[in-house]
């Protein structure tokens, strides 16, 4: 997966690819939260990228032991361009 992500579709590719993994490793807590974050695609990007956001430090925080070094690196990153968006809407 492409990081920086260009947009919210790009993040959701990602969401998406990460959610498949969680479920095939048996992270079911991890993967229902990974889909809660879908009933939010249609709303305020701002909502998306906040639960999304918020999934993505839950996995961080109880990773699967399946879980590769480059795989927990790309969540951070994934983190951290959240983080970088809503500090550059905040500063606006």
């Amino acid at each position: 997966m492409v990081i920086p992500f260009r947009d919210n579709d790009d993040l959701f590719a990602f969401v998406e690819e990460l959610r498949d993994f969680l479920g095939s490793v048996g992270a079911v807590d991890l993967t229902d939260q990974l889909v809660r974050t879908n009933r939010f695609i249609s709303g305020p990007p701002s909502e998306y990228l906040h639960e999304v956001y918020l999934a993505l430090k839950q996995v961080l925080l109880s990773p699967p032991p399946a879980l590769s070094g480059e795989r927990e690196d790309e969540i951070r990153q994934a983190v951290r361009q959240i983080d970088d968006t809503f500090r550059d809407a905040a500063g606006a």
